[in-house]
Order: structure tokens, then sequence, then C-alpha cells
């Protein structure tokens, strides 16, 4: 008669008893029942020995988990025959082995990964920092005269500006006070020699601007900020004349008959004819 028995690993007494007819008979033998599975226990390092946490397992080619912070995992019940252990991670080259598994033996696979050098980076090529000079046509203006404002690129990369006219113009009395912005499409613009713009010393109101120290804020994309300040002068009153004073002289009438040439030809003309009247008088 045979038969099969489930038994755990370990040591075991069996007893077989039998019966033939009136006659009895019995039969006892020690045995140890081995597992007919096995385990491989994976370690993975790095190539200064550093257990490496969080690396991927797989045995033939399947994922089976990842190594725990002592750098382990363990793979249990396989069938006694060959395996192939495998182990990677991001950053290393991966590294595998082979391993025979034994019915009831756990086997210990050593899998080392070397950490990838990483390329050395080539630094992207710098862009030269855009410049530039922001100037008004003169440091003083009279009240109501055109302010003429300058933009003037100086260096090899473009000034960019949020929009077509950019700038602000304050008003500096213990302080900034806003005065007039300009209303422009909001579309990039990019300066590479010169632009101007004009303000007619106008607010936001359009109403006229009075005398008095002013700035003006231009704002860039890729340079910072631009100021410049100016004065507006009220016109200068024209200096007053003293009034003409006229003198009314009084002349006698000789003096106006003297001043005259004809009149005094007559006259001496006729003075010489009564002298000759009286000459011829006096030979009678």
């Amino acid at each position: 008669t045979t038969g099969t028995v489930g038994t755990p690993t370990g040591e075991h007494k069996l007893t077989i008893n039998a019966s033939v007819g009136s006659e009895n008979a019995s039969d006892t033998c020690i045995f140890y029942a081995k597992e007919n599975t096995g385990d491989i226990k994976v370690i993975v390092k790095d190539q200064d020995e550093n257990r490496i946490e969080d690396a991927n397992v797989y045995l033939d080619g399947s994922y089976k988990g990842k190594t725990n912070p002592d750098g382990e995992y363990t793979i249990s019940g396989l069938s006694p025959g060959n395996y192939t252990v495998k182990a990677s991670k991001s950053g290393y080259e991966e590294d595998s082995e082979s391993v025979y598994v034994e019915a009831g033996e756990t086997d210990t696979v050593y899998l080392t990964l070397e950490e990838i050098p990483t390329p050395a980076t080539t630094p992207a090529p710098t862009t030269p920092p855009a410049m530039g000079r922001f100037s008004v046509s003169k440091p003083q203006y009279k009240e109501g005269e055109a302010v003429e404002i300058y933009l003037e690129s100086t260096g090899v990369t473009p000034i960019q500006l949020p929009n077509a006219a950019p700038w602000t113009v304050y008003r500096i009395e213990g302080g900034l006070f806003e005065v007039y912005t300009p209303v422009a499409a909001e579309v990039i613009t990019e300066v590479t020699g010169h632009m101007s713009w004009t303000w007619d010393q106008k607010n936001n109101l359009g109403e006229r601007v009075s005398e008095g120290s002013y700035k003006i804020v231009l704002r860039t994309l890729n340079a910072g900020e631009y100021s410049v300040s100016f004065i507006v002068r009220g016109e200068a009153a024209p200096a007053t004349q003293p009034p003409t004073t006229q003198q009314t002289t009084t002349e006698s009438p000789l003096a106006s008959l003297l001043e005259n040439p004809i009149v005094l030809i007559g006259g001496a003309l006729v003075l010489l004819l009564l002298v000759l009247i009286i000459v011829i008088a006096i030979k009678k």
C-alpha cells in the first residue's frame, strides 16, 4: 500500500499499524521533511558598498518590488531551478545575476549599481544687457511749450518697451504726483536706435499744467527704469516802459520866421528895396 502525507518542515515520527486476520502488526520510523520551495534574498549596493534604497528588483524580467532602507528585498516561494535577478534605479547602471534556487534554501544575490556620471553642461551663452540713454531736449521750458522726449539704445541688445509710450509725467512737490500718462496699445516695442515722443504740457484731463518741477519716468522690460527731470517756467512779464513825456514849447513869431529860410530871404530883399528908395530920395 502506498500513500502521501503532507507534513510541515522538520523532524517527524511515523507509525504504521496493520491487521491481517487475527494478527496485528505495527512499525515506526523517524524522518525529516524538507520544504519544496526556496527563497532569493537580493542585496543592492553602489560602487562604494553603500546600500541602495528603492532599487527596482526583477525576477526573470518580471517586476517584484523595491529594496528597503537596508537595500534588501526577498523573493519567497520559488520552485527549485535557475533564475535571473536584476536590479535598476534611475541614475545608475543596472546589474543582473543568475542564481540556482534549491528547495528549503535561501540564496543571497549581491547586485552592484554604478552611478551614471552627470555630463558636463555647457553654460548657455549670455545675452548682453540692454542699455540706453533717456533725456529731454533742454532742462527748462516755458509754460505751454512742447517737451521733446528722447530714448536712445546704446547697447547691442535692443531695449524692449511694454508698449509704444510707456512713460509717465510726475510733478515734484514734496513727492511725486502723477500728471500725465499717454494711452498706447499694449504691444511690445523694440528700440534699436532712437525713439522720441512729445508732451504738450497737458495733464490727463487735458488741462494745461502750471510752472514747477517735473519728472518723466520710462519703464522697460529688460533695461529697468529711466527718469529725467526738468523745470517749467511761467512766461516772463514784459518790462514796463515809463510813459513818454511830451513837452509843449511856445515859440515867438520872430523865432518861427527866423527858422524859415524863405521868409529870411524875402525879408532881406524888402529891406534892401527900402534902403534903395531912401538913397534915391536923398539924392533928389
